[in-house]
């Protein structure tokens, strides 16, 4: 849609709803609900994580996720490739670009069903998907698997893990040591809400209901793993003696380290001060990773410092490289004393005819390469420092939460990043886009009603600046 168009839609926004949005930055992440779903999942970790390379479209994710029904269900496939295609086949058979396409939930129904679902993403100048796979069977006799949230995956913070399941009045029971729950182990624990996983998990869950057969075990392995440490100065050339700090987010982690550029391990140093950096000419390579009981160690974190006593030392830039959810303020620092500082946010390299920089500023646009140089008479002049920043709008939020209920329900769409626009989709199947075909822009509480309506809601927020390519694409499951 011309940007122009977008813009007369919000005048239109502002009229009605006497109030306004300015269209800032990038693409917000798809949520997905669908009305018979109870959770929500965390974002998907590694979503282009395809063997079919990085020009691979990403593999279609099915919900819910394969095991025994005790009730009929309808299966939704979602591909988070923006503008693919989703080919799938019912009957166990490898899907191509010649099956079916995907257009409304697969139904699964009819007692003693037993019925694999495969699927492929298809989008032209990208190679297919992977095949994506699950198995439902239904079986009134016996309890539906229960279904664990959030996906499995490696975090970096501790998980708050929700069970829930479709059959109507099952009793759920769970371990967290890998055994196989049952309501008479010892082991075993009966849920009744929201729990933390806090360290590296296998958590296992049936559930049981009298007069029926007891459900499959449903399975989830959570690996937490410490946050890389920080080094802060960044490494670089230094014309004074950088007193470094190595920093980790995670609690409770020990940071180890070594000075001489070999891997540290949790026998080397453990880090408890400063490390002084001192001596004209001085190469010094700093490793360092940070460990805690019960959660992988970290990646290695290294930094290699020079020090020219004759080069003005490289400046500085805060905060560090990465994305953010709201506009940045840059500052640029130099050990160095009096010395003039010259930037770029272009990404071409600075000189003294650039910009002076003169105190905090903020980034120009929805992604900015911040170079930055430092000069003084009668030294060198400093290497080049550069920060990349890019800016994304957060994910919408829907209440209430996907759920089966008895009445009907309007359904808010928000998201905490000011003054961007929310556009969403209700049929299941199409991805939602700035002003594209089939989407619509939120202005108001959806309805859902009527007996038995499954309706799947999907959404993004988005600004006037932002950048709908594929790369910036994510999704959250359901």
């Amino acid at each position: 849609m011309p940007l122009t168009v977008v813009t007369d839609k919000i005048l239109e926004v502002r009229r009605l709803k006497k109030s306004f949005f300015t269209l800032m930055g990038a693409l917000g992440m798809i949520i997905t609900l669908s009305s018979c779903t109870l959770n929500v999942s965390n974002p998907i970790l590694n979503v282009n994580n395809n063997s079919g390379g990085e020009n691979a479209v990403v593999t279609p994710e099915m919900n819910p996720v394969g095991g025994s029904y005790s009730v009929d269900t309808s299966v939704v496939l979602l591909c988070a490739t923006s503008g693919a295609t989703i080919h799938y086949t019912v009957d166990g058979t490898v899907p191509t670009s010649a099956s079916a396409v995907y257009t409304a939930p697969v139904p699964v129904r009819g007692n003693g069903t037993n019925e694999t679902i495969k699927a492929i993403g298809v989008l032209d100048g990208f190679n297919n998907s992977e095949v994506g796979t699950q198995t439902y069977t239904i079986n009134y006799n016996k309890v539906s698997t229960p279904t664990i949230s959030p996906v499995a995956g490696t975090y970096n913070v501790s998980q708050n893990i929700t069970i829930t399941d479709s059959t109507v009045g099952a009793a759920i029971y769970y371990t967290t040591d890998g055994t196989v729950p049952s309501a008479t182990s010892g082991s075993a624990t009966l849920y009744t809400g929201t729990f933390a996983v806090l360290e590296s998990t296998v958590l296992k869950a049936i559930a049981v209901k009298e007069q029926m057969e007891k459900s499959e075990v449903a399975s989830k392995e959570y690996i937490l793993k410490v946050v890389t440490p920080v080094l802060t100065p960044v490494g670089a050339s230094y014309s004074l003696n950088p007193h470094v700090t190595i920093s980790t987010t995670t609690s409770g982690a020990t940071i180890y380290y070594t000075t001489d550029g070999t891997a540290p391990t949790t026998d080397s140093d453990v880090y408890s001060g400063e490390i002084v950096v001192s001596g004209q000419g001085t190469v010094e390579n700093i490793q360092a990773i940070a460990a805690k009981d019960g959660w992988d160690d970290s990646n290695v974190a290294s930094q290699t410092y020079t020090i020219n006593y004759d080069k003005v030392s490289t400046p500085s830039i805060s905060p560090v490289t990465g994305t953010y959810n709201s506009s940045q303020s840059i500052t640029i620092a130099c050990l160095t004393e009096d010395v003039d500082i010259y930037y770029t946010t272009d990404g071409n390299p600075p000189s003294a005819s650039s910009t002076h920089y003169v105190g905090a500023f903020a980034a120009p646009s929805e992604s900015a390469v911040v170079k930055a140089i430092a000069v003084k008479d009668q030294m060198q002049d400093s290497d080049v420092a550069s920060n990349e920043y890019t800016l994304k709008v957060v994910a919408p939020v829907m209440s209430p939460a996907s759920n089966s209920y008895s009445v009907d329900q309007h359904i808010t769409l928000s998201t905490v990043t000011p003054d961007a626009l929310i556009y969403y989709t209700t049929d299941g199947v199409t991805l939602p886009t700035a002003g594209g075909a089939g989407s619509t822009l939120y202005e108001s509480p959806i309805l859902i009603s009527g007996n038995g309506t499954t309706e799947t809601i999907k959404a993004i927020a988005v600004s006037i600046a932002g950048s709908l390519s594929r790369q910036n694409f994510s999704c959250v499951k359901v």
